[in-house]
């Protein structure tokens, strides 16, 4: 009979081979330096008050930055570069405010999560670090 030593370290392995196993596949939009803060409590961003809110802010980023407020505490920033064809922007947004669309190809991307939602494009769009302090939305990278 085999030690239970024996069985621990392979599925201790096994374990931490998986967890290791994270998409890290670059994103081909350009790096751009970012460093901007938006005040919800400002006229042009007050749709960033309600959750699904968000604003568009061209000439940020490399083709644009969307800013979305996913919940009560938390706010999301992305690219809206598409990722098919890193040289035609994403930002056609659809009537409810859920998807981005890329007029060049009609990849669509879900605005909370940066997801596609529909091909042909295969990686997300590139996200931004965020911090909020329930007043002041900081996007860095």
């Amino acid at each position: 009979m085999l030690s239970k030593k024996y069985l621990v370290l392979p599925l201790f392995t096994l374990l931490l081979a998986f967890a290791s196993c994270e998409d890290n596949t670059p994103s081909p939009v350009p790096n751009v330096i970012i460093n901007r803060s938006f005040n919800i409590g400002a006229p042009e961003n007050a749709s960033l008050n309600a959750v699904g809110g968000y604003i568009i802010v061209p000439g940020e980023g490399y083709g644009g930055l969307i800013v979305v407020r996913a919940t009560y505490e938390d706010m999301y920033a992305f690219d809206m570069q598409c990722t098919n064809d890193p040289i035609d922007v994403a930002g056609r947004t659809t009537e409810n405010g859920l998807l981005l669309e890329c007029g060049k190809c009609g990849s669509q991307f879900i605005s909370v999560s940066g997801q596609v939602a529909q091909g042909p494009a295969s990686l997300p769009l590139k996200g931004y670090k965020t911090s909020f302090n329930g007043q002041i939305v900081y996007v860095t990278n």
